[in-house]
This record gives C-alpha cells, structure tokens and sequence, in this order.
C-alpha cells in the first residue's frame, strides 16, 4: 500500500511508471474485491459510491494520458512551457492541493459521474486497468527533461509541469483509494 513513508521528493520517470502501476493495480483489486452492493452505494449521504469515485479517476486522468500522446513539442505549443514556475516536489504538491480542497473546491461537472451500477463494474475496473497501461506507455516515451518542461493545466491547481501532473494522478488515485476504504 502506498504511504506518506515512501513518497519521493523528486520522482523520475520510472519511480512515476511504479508508483502509478501500483496505486490503480490496488484501486481495480479493491474494485473488484467488493461487493455489487457496496460498489454502488454510498457510504454516507450525499458522497460518491465508490463506483462513482473509480468513474471520477477514469474521467479525470485519460485526458492527462491523451494530452501526453501529443509530442512534447505539440503539448508546449498548446499549453505553454514552465518558464518561471518553480516545479514542486511531491510533498509540496500534496501539501497545495490538500489546502484547495479545504476551501471547498469540487470537481467540475465533466470529471464528476453520474451514478454507477454494480453491471458497470467489470467494464469500468478493465477501463481503469487499460488507462494505467497506456499512461505508463506513455510516460516512458518522454525524455525527463521534457516532463518538467511542459505544462498542463489542472482545473483547480492551474498550471502543473508534467511531472507534476504525474504525481498529482499518483497521489489523487490513492487518495480517493484511502476514501473508499475509509
């Protein structure tokens, strides 16, 4: 299980590739693991199912897995390149993110699903399975250099290096993994 002990400062391509491979590979066993009922209902009133948390994670990160398709060069002529913004490590990432969501600060309607039937489950827990795959292929095709140079915007953190986009996807998909388990 990924923990606060064995975050990385600075995470390199492989650590990223790792990290992500082990945080949706526990994601789709705990999927797979519950039961109809409990995958699609609510823990508490007016949260999400954990079916609808696994459907937030696939809508929030194939976007990244497609912008990441792009050249570096295709993806710098859209977004624009880091210029002066100070790359943060891991730590300070989390740390930043955790005070936007104190402020209330919610998905947006395109990232946030609709209910999710426990008949969707196989298909979601194989979507999950196959994003990982292709963000990890994809990553590995990057240059490092490359990762901390372009940029992508994050709908509630602005603009985020690659690398840090990266991160936040390791870290978001274990956090709403903590939730679910919670």
């Amino acid at each position: 299980m990924l923990t606060k002990s064995n975050y990385h400062t600075f995470m390199e391509k492989t650590a990223i590739i790792s990290r992500l491979e082990t945080v949706f590979a526990e994601l789709t066993q705990f999927l797979e693991n519950m039961s109809d009922e409990q995958f699609s209902t609510p823990t508490t009133e007016g949260k999400w199912s954990p079916g609808q948390h696994a459907m937030h994670l696939l809508l929030s990160t194939t976007p990244i897995t497609r912008a990441m398709q792009l050249p570096p060069s295709a993806l710098a002529e859209r977004f624009g390149t880091r210029g002066s913004h100070q790359e943060r490590d891991e730590a300070h990432l989390v740390k930043d993110y955790l005070a936007v969501l104190s402020t209330g600060v919610k998905a947006p309607p395109k990232f946030s699903p609709e209910a999710v039937t426990a008949a969707q489950k196989p298909e979601l827990v194989a979507n999950l399975r196959q994003e990982a795959t292709q963000l990890a292929a994809t990553i590995a095709h990057w240059q490092e250099s490359d990762l901390s140079n372009c940029v992508i915007p994050h709908p509630a953190m602005g603009v985020l290096t690659v690398r840090e986009m990266l991160m936040f996807v390791v870290y978001h998909t274990g956090h709403h993994l903590g939730g679910m388990r919670d």
